[in-house]
């Protein structure tokens, strides 16, 4: 099923994009959480020295500021306003807690782009019941969207996938297909990260642990999701992939999956959803986009305007002509809105027999841990740690 899709072109210093792990220390606890080092924060100016270590190192084009939660940062404006600085999008990957209109509108202010929204079952917070439903679930993320949209700012949606649990992956994706708010979603396939062992390397020289084989191997876990569950998932849903990175150790290897989703949003609420393949023009924008910027493209705001002439070309260009003319067609009524959405799933780390790692290819959610890029998901396992990299 991912035949047709283009594998990016994210390779070496072209990757556009990589995270800046600001603090550790969280106001909530999420069962999936990959975080296992003790509380502190980053200075901004260690944060600085990061990120210009890593545009040392790489072409970026957005830089994702994570933690912990780093809303809880107390200079993270400032570190904020320096990322903009160096021409940079920037995003905010945040359980939303401490999310409110004073907040975004100081974002909007200093240069944030997009705001991540990590709010699902599993985790506990002062805003939601221990076991909420979806539609419980649901109303939380669309108020929090909706200040965001209001603030002038993108909102996106982030979590983590179990293969016990896809219908929540399912339900989710149904959600952002239709939401008035959401235009993005990230999805990471767990893995028992902690039981990986002691970590080393990086996303260059490879990553290695010390973990002997062992059964049940940690690649077998019951709530470990592989792409194929992905793929499974989504194509029942009537969803192609679009693009795709490849694995460390095979390039056609899927590690992530991006789709791109044209949606007609009617003004009686209902949704015509139609999934893109990609056609020539696409191939061709892609590295076009590259020659012209001197970098690949990561997050960008989608326009209608801007959409539908995609939609003309990529239908002439090899994409699916009858339904991007049928999508179309269908947004010309009156009242009726035209959204391009993206969505990314991303498969866990898997153990090979040999203690090697198969990782995402260069990684696109790299960051920096004692002047090495590494995965950001097995950064609390690599052995060589610097503990003075936080204060208290």
């Amino acid at each position: 099923m991912i035949r047709k899709a283009i594998e990016m072109p994210w390779y070496g210093n072209s990757v556009p994009h990589g995270v800046l792990d600001v603090m550790r220390g969280c106001n909530i606890s999420c069962r999936g959480c990959y975080n296992g080092r003790a509380s502190g924060i980053k200075s901004p100016e260690q944060v600085k020295q990061e990120l210009e270590l890593m545009l040392s190192m790489r072409q970026l084009h957005t830089i994702t500021l994570s933690g912990g939660e780093p809303a809880l940062h107390p200079d993270i404006f400032e570190i904020i306003r320096y990322v903009r600085s160096r021409n940079l999008r920037v995003g905010m990957l945040t359980n939303g807690v401490l999310i409110d209109s004073e907040f975004v509108r100081r974002g909007r202010d200093v240069g944030l782009d997009l705001i991540l929204f990590h709010i699902q079952s599993g985790q506990q917070r002062p805003d939601l019941p221990t076991n909420p439903d979806f539609v419980q679930l649901r109303k939380l993320r669309d108020a929090k969207g909706k200040i965001v949209v209001d603030g002038g700012l993108t909102p996106g949606l982030s979590m983590i996938a179990y293969r016990r649990e896809l219908q929540e992956v399912r339900e989710t994706v149904s959600e952002v297909l239709v939401s008035p708010y959401f235009n993005f979603l990230l999805v990471t396939g767990y893995a028992d990260i902690a039981s990986y062992g002691a970590v080393s390397g990086d996303i260059y020289s490879g990553m290695n642990t010390d973990q002997p084989v062992f059964t049940p191997n940690v690649n077998e876990h019951p709530d470990h999701v592989k792409q194929s569950h992905f793929i499974e998932l989504l194509t029942s849903m009537g969803l192609e992939p679009f693009g795709f990175v490849g694995s460390s150790v095979d390039a056609n290897n899927p590690r992530w999956l991006l789709y791109s989703v044209a949606t007609v949003r009617n003004h009686d609420g209902s949704t015509i959803v139609e999934s893109l393949v990609p056609g020539i023009f696409d191939r061709l924008i892609i590295h076009a986009t590259r020659l012209v910027l001197g970098r690949n493209v990561f997050f960008y705001k989608s326009y209608s305007s801007a959409f539908v002439f995609r939609l003309i070309v990529n239908a002439l260009t090899g994409g699916r002509f009858y339904q991007n003319l049928s999508i179309l067609l269908k947004c010309c009524k009156r009242g009726a809105m035209l959204v391009d959405k993206h969505m990314a799933f991303q498969q866990a780390p898997d153990i090979c027999p040999d203690g090697r790692i198969v990782i995402c290819r260069d990684c696109p959610d790299a960051t920096i841990l004692n002047g090495k890029m590494v995965p950001l998901c097995l950064s609390d396992m690599i052995v060589e740690r610097n503990r003075t990299m936080y204060r208290a």
